[in-house]
């Protein structure tokens, strides 16, 4: 993936950070990674699979989240808390929208896969 620049002003003076200086936490499926970064007013999150990671369960956030696919592919799992109940395919430079509370996983295909969120704070 490309460098993310988060430009601010500091003491009167344009900046730049970068986003993914930062080492990705674990999480607790394995095969899977996350950095996140607040700016501007945004959260960004990127998360980060390899080819064998585990199927990322359902799961919902109570915010609305942009999610970009920047790398790789594999199924977008839909349903509710308790169930799968369809699933939709995903490549890279596919845009996804997620509206609150939408139950959601993620199962990779045969390669490293990188997803990239956003929401405002």
């Amino acid at each position: 993936m490309g460098r993310i620049f988060d430009i601010s002003v500091k003491q009167g003076i344009a900046i730049s950070t970068l986003f993914g200086d930062t080492e990705p936490a674990a999480l607790p499926h394995q095969g899977w990674q996350i950095e996140t970064h607040s700016a501007a007013g945004i959260d960004y999150a990127l998360l980060t699979a390899t080819e064998s990671a585990v199927e990322f369960p359902l799961h919902a956030d109570d915010n609305a989240w942009f999610g970009y696919v920047v790398a790789g592919a594999g199924e977008l799992l839909l349903g509710d808390q308790n169930s799968l109940t369809e699933s939709v395919t995903y490549q890279t430079g596919d845009v996804i929208v997620f509206q609150p509370g939408t139950f959601h996983g993620w199962k990779v295909a045969s390669s490293e896969t990188k997803l990239l969120f956003a929401k405002p704070t």
